[in-house]
């Protein structure tokens, strides 16, 4: 692990709707995700579930962190009837309650599962290791859990961010350097995720565990003039969306929206060639939206689609430099 980067990738941002199918026609009818390969595609009948790791963009050179939509039952069966390696995702979506913006965890991936391991226990920090199983191959660390009691977090193990750490190589990142020629060429509305957005209170608290447990240091700290506070945290992979976490000034909408339904994720920010064509199809899908200030100096406005139940998150759109 280098100081400022913990872990080499955000593997994906993660968005916990009721249904899929109906999530994922929202994000092409709105904005243009383009349409998934079938093989992208997860289904587990017994527990109900399905989900997308989802291209915003064809380039894994271009753009690492997949959107991964998915759709929980909000009635699930029994634990008995589940299937091993899911069998605690329900109440993970359940414990925040009916947010409209919910995830499963924060999934960043190591090239070193067993150095994670080995740091979370000497710092006495709680978590729960499953190997590989006959439903899910590589192994996974969630952090803030323990067995025994996979349903119950601790937000203080990991700053509230629900980490699930997997192999680097589960990824399956390209080797190969990306060909300069290949930059922003391939088809879709998408090029990148760029952020994952999480609005929480008393942001120094968070940094101090962070850096406590994993050594992971802030890329960039900054209060804006209206107040907010925005702090990110980087990947070593350059192209990797961030994790921003946002204590938001009073009288905004992030911050309205956190006094209503209390910390955790709010939106999930895509870089898009065109900002214009994006806000053209969410008034022609009368979806709401609005614009909102640049997250950093220097940065451009946002365009908002609002966190919605049917989405499970809410989405910024900002111009690729």
């Amino acid at each position: 692990m280098t100081q400022a980067s913990a872990f080499e990738l955000l593997a994906s941002a993660d968005t916990v709707a009721p249904d899929h199918d109906v999530a994922t026609r929202m994000c092409q009818q709105e904005w243009g995700l383009p349409e998934q390969k079938q093989a992208w595609v997860v289904s587990s009948p017994p527990l109900g579930a399905k989900w997308t790791y989802a291209r915003v963009n064809l380039s894994r050179h271009e753009a690492p962190t997949f959107l991964n939509i998915l759709g929980l039952p909000f009635h699930p069966p029994a634990r008995n009837e589940r299937p091993s390696g899911y069998a605690f995702l329900p109440e993970i979506a359940a414990a925040q309650g009916l947010r409209p913006a919910r995830n499963h965890a924060t999934v960043v991936a190591s090239r070193d599962l067993d150095s994670v391991a080995q740091r979370l226990h000497e710092a006495g920090v709680r978590f729960r290791y499953d190997p590989p199983d006959e439903n899910l191959a590589i192994a996974r660390i969630w952090v803030g859990f323990t067995e025994g009691m996979e349903d119950s977090y601790d937000p203080a193990a990991d700053a509230g961010l629900r980490l699930e750490v997997i192999p680097y190589e589960a990824v399956q990142q390209p080797r190969t350097a990306m060909p300069p020629d290949e930059t922003r060429t391939v088809p879709g509305t998408g090029i990148r995720i760029a952020a994952r957005t999480l609005l929480m209170r008393n942001l120094d608290t968070r940094i101090s565990t962070l850096e406590s447990v994993f050594e992971w240091r802030p890329q960039s700290d900054h209060i804006a003039a209206n107040g907010t506070r925005r702090v990110r945290f980087s990947f070593a992979n350059p192209r990797s969306a961030i994790i921003e976490l946002v204590d938001p000034a009073r009288d905004s909408v992030e911050s309205d929206f956190l006094e209503e339904w209390g910390e955790g994720p709010f939106s999930i920010r895509l870089e898009v060639p065109d900002v214009a064509s994006v806000q053209d199809r969410l008034q022609s899908c009368d979806a709401p939206w609005m614009w909102l200030p640049p997250a950093g100096p220097g940065e451009h406005s946002r365009l908002l689609r609002h966190p919605e139940w049917e989405l499970g998150t809410g989405f910024e759109f900002t111009p690729s430099e």
